[in-house]
């Protein structure tokens, strides 16, 4: 994700350096600099890690739907159906 990062890092100093003379002067340069590095990161991060536990999810539930065909393929059938009933509800 080095290339996100670069984008990120790049519309937000852009956006830093549309600010007026009077922000420069009441904020620290270095303040600023690390600010947008913190965001920079952070959003990588935080990318990251949801995309880490979303596919988790979404493999164990694949492997749980699979392995409930092959005990009982009706079960199945009715649990994926109650599941996305009660998910439709709850939408």
């Amino acid at each position: 994700m080095p290339a996100l990062r670069k984008d990120i890092w790049s519309f937000l100093y852009n956006y830093a350096m549309s600010h007026s003379y009077h922000y420069f002067q009441k904020n620290f340069s270095g303040s600023i600099a690390n600010k947008i590095s913190d965001v920079s990161r952070s959003v990588d991060e935080f990318l990251t890690n949801v995309a880490e536990l979303f596919i988790t999810k979404v493999i164990s539930i694949a492997i749980a739907i699979v392995s409930m065909y092959f005990v009982n393929p009706l079960f199945c059938s009715c649990s994926i159906y109650l599941g996305g009933y009660f998910l439709d509800c709850i939408n």
